[in-house]
């Protein structure tokens, strides 16, 4: 528990951003394959949205792999606590060390869509082996017009405290806006 409360958690997107049964990547991966869009754009938003999410989660995933979700690597888009802001950091010296662990930034990945990466170095190696994988989502997002944007790939779990009883664990945190 202490190691959630100082390393944070991956901020992964959970499955209700895909839909029932996974139906709205489902539907995505359908238009990027067939060039068919949705009829309706509402469901056409949330195709998007779930190509972008998975996108997300795939590389999330391989820096839980490796072992350096929670830390700073070079070459990293370094997202500020709490906000969509970020700035490209081609080397990493003990103050932005301090700053990650002290939570007040954060390593980031990529929300797909038109434009660079700013990510450089082995980051962005592993943002353009899951974009390489995945070139079907990654050509949709673009054609659509989306933007390229950063999200954090570490949540902060603040006021973490617990109770035991029993064989009951009670846990009581705060989430950032925005997050389940």
């Amino acid at each position: 528990m202490r190691s959630i409360g100082s390393l944070g958690v991956p901020n992964y997107f959970g499955p209700q951003r895909f839909g029932r049964d996974g139906a709205n990547l489902a539907r995505a991966r359908r238009w990027a394959d067939t060039g068919e869009a949705p009829r309706d754009r509402t469901q056409r938003g949330f195709a998007l949205s779930a190509a972008r999410s998975e996108l997300f989660n795939r590389v999330l995933d391989e820096r839980v792999r490796r072992g350096d979700w929670d830390r700073l690597l070079p070459g990293e888009a370094v997202m500020l606590d709490g906000r969509r802001s970020f700035f490209a950091a081609p080397a990493v010296d003990a103050t932005l060390e301090e700053r990650a662990r002290a939570m007040d930034v954060h390593p980031s990945g990529p929300l797909w869509g038109r434009g660079e990466s700013p990510a450089t170095c082995t980051v962005r190696g592993i943002e353009d082996q899951v974009g390489a994988r995945e070139g079907a989502l990654v050509a949709l997002l673009t054609a659509q017009g989306l933007d390229h944007e950063r999200r954090s790939l570490r949540l902060p779990v603040r006021g973490l405290a617990w109770t035991r009883e029993d064989r009951s664990l009670t846990l009581e945190f705060e989430l950032p806006r925005g997050t389940f």
